[in-house]
């Protein structure tokens, strides 16, 4: 699902104009990416938690070359769901 499906589902939820759906959901995201700019986790209760961890610098072969190749460490985003996002998950039928 892409943000503008999201926002199209709320406005058609909540007449709410799209406009200002739009605001508001650019607005949370720009907050988020602020949050982790700063090094601060990003909770989100009952949905999960963003997390900035440093990823450790190892050596890894390149497939087909079998070329060994150094990446240095650095920061990444880590998603952590929730125990009721993980429920919802898990019931889902396939």
């Amino acid at each position: 699902m892409k943000k503008t499906t999201i926002i199209n589902e709320i406005h058609l939820k909540t007449n709410i104009p799209y406009k200002i759906i739009e605001d508001v959901i650019n607005t949370t995201l720009a907050i988020i990416v602020d949050c982790l700019k700063n090094g601060e986790d990003v909770s989100l209760y009952g949905f999960g938690v963003f997390k900035i961890y440093k990823r450790s610098a190892k050596k890894v072969y390149i497939p087909g070359t079998k070329k060994l190749v150094h990446l240095e460490s650095k920061k990444a985003i880590k998603f952590v769901p929730s125990n009721r996002l993980k429920r919802i998950v898990e019931s889902i039928k396939d």
